[in-house]
């Protein structure tokens, strides 16, 4: 499988969009912002956004596909980046 990568800000927000769990975590609102091309204007949310996407990869659920754990794996990657270019 090839592994996914986020050629834009918006292709990285609306990847986020499906990892939320309610509109109120750091995921929905720093993919939000992504999604509208916009960086988030506070870093320690897009850390925190991060750090939760990152404890779901660390403890998948089993009806995960391989597809879903790369598509988080490459978000977490991006998100890394974003936080230590």
């Amino acid at each position: 499988m090839r592994p996914v990568a986020f050629t834009t800000l918006r292709a990285l927000g609306e990847a986020m969009q499906h990892w939320h769990r309610s509109m109120h975590d750091p995921v929905y609102a720093v993919g939000s912002f992504y999604f509208a091309g916009d960086e988030y204007p506070d870093d320690e949310v897009v850390v925190r956004a991060r750090d939760s996407l990152q404890a779901d990869l660390a403890a998948p659920c089993r009806s995960w596909s391989r597809r879903d754990l790369n598509e988080l794996a490459a978000i977490v990657a991006a998100l890394n980046q974003k936080i230590d270019p």
